[in-house]
């Protein structure tokens, strides 16, 4: 009874997220509850497009999808794979890709909403999915606690790109950070959007590799018999 709009969502953790009511909690104490709500809707519609995004440049290369999954059995954990997903096999710098413009566009909101930049780290390691991404900003936030600035805490994590360490640096010099990094999500965005395009020239050489592969194998299971029996006859 009389509790506030973000109080009460807070109270179902399952539906709205952290990031979802410190947004709408900052929008009640500076009375622009609306403009909150705006800034929630585009994030959400720019999350379900990055997540589309991926999901089509994961479509294609099924192939060494199911060669890596193999070894997923032998390196078990979730951390141990979102770390492997940043080294496949061209897949890698697409998922990279799309992992940083989305922490550029998480980090863009929850700064530009307000919410002071220890809790905005920890809002976005909570949105990131990736637990080797989420590991390695709560080390940022961590190392921020301690006085270092975020340009250094964000090149000592070896994550981010010189683009987004640029932009970083930039930002923190001209108190446009929630700016700069919106730069930086739309510029990985693009660059995801038109990477399924391109994915299956990439993949096809190797496709032809393993059929090749398949078919000497074949060839072998076939004629190495019949070799045999000759040798016999002979």
């Amino acid at each position: 009874m009389g509790q506030t709009l973000s109080t009460a969502l807070s109270h179902q953790p399952t539906v709205f997220s952290n990031l979802f009511v410190n947004i709408i909690r900052i929008g009640e104490n500076t009375g622009s509850l609306d403009e909150a709500f705006l800034r929630i809707a585009k994030y959400l519609e720019l999350e379900k497009n990055t997540r589309e995004q991926i999901k089509a440049a994961l479509r294609y290369p099924i192939i060494v999808i199911i060669g890596i999954s193999i070894a997923i059995v032998v390196q078990p954990g979730r951390y141990q794979w979102d770390k492997i997903k940043f080294r496949l096999p061209i897949i890698g710098s697409i998922i990279t890709r799309a992992l940083l413009g989305h922490y550029a566009r998480v980090f863009s909101v929850t700064l530009a909403s307000g919410v002071p930049l220890i809790q905005a780290l920890t809002d976005v390691a909570q949105a990131v999915d990736n637990a080797y991404m989420s590991t390695l900003i709560l080390q940022m936030r961590n190392g921020i606690e301690r006085g270092e600035t975020l340009t250094n805490t964000a090149q000592a994590s070896g994550l981010f790109t010189p683009l987004i360490l640029q932009m970083i640096e930039v930002g923190e010099e001209t108190g446009k950070i929630d700016s700069l990094l919106l730069q930086v999500a739309e510029v990985y965005e693009r660059e995801v959007d038109d990477a399924p395009k391109n994915l299956s020239v990439l993949i096809e050489p190797i496709l032809l590799v393993v059929i090749g592969a398949m078919v000497l194998i074949l060839a072998l299971g076939v004629f190495l018999p019949m070799w045999d029996l000759v040798s016999v006859y002979k």
